[in-house]
């Protein structure tokens, strides 16, 4: 896990623009398992236990920052909410700061639904306050 993806730790590198990740400060190794494997997800039965309040709040998932048990799903949250960033123009900080805000409720603007209806979809699934409904890595390639 990550536990700090925001865009200022994505770039771009060399001439093909290859995606990079950087600032692994609060990376945290975790054990990857199949998901058909995997059991479920508590804090009883994981064995371990994560840092509670790390990352930056925008970009952090709700169970990261409320100290429940979290797993490399909650990566998946901060990409999604990247990726909302990434294809959402904003007119002023405010709209900006509104827009995440909304987010985390769940919701996308109307605009950016009737323009990307796909990713609008994946973006609130990945961003999802329950984090079993955060989908992995795996789910989101294998979807549509």
């Amino acid at each position: 896990m990550h536990r700090d993806l925001k865009p200022r730790n994505i770039f771009l590198h060399g001439q093909d623009c290859h995606v990079r990740i950087r600032d692994f400060g609060l990376a945290c190794r975790d054990i990857i398992m199949n998901d058909k494997e995997k059991p479920p997800s508590t804090s009883q039965n994981t064995g371990s236990s994560h840092t509670t309040g790390v990352g930056t709040f925008v970009y952090t998932a709700p169970e990261q920052l409320e100290g429940s048990h979290y797993d490399s799903r909650s990566d998946m949250y901060s990409k999604g909410v990247v990726a909302q960033e990434l294809f959402q123009p904003f007119g002023t900080e405010m709209e900006h700061v509104q827009t995440l805000g909304d987010l985390r409720e769940g919701k996308v603007p109307d605009s950016f639904s009737q323009s990307w209806p796909v990713l609008a979809k994946y973006i609130i699934l990945m961003t999802s306050r329950d984090p079993t409904l955060q989908p992995s890595t795996t789910q989101l390639l294998q979807s549509e």
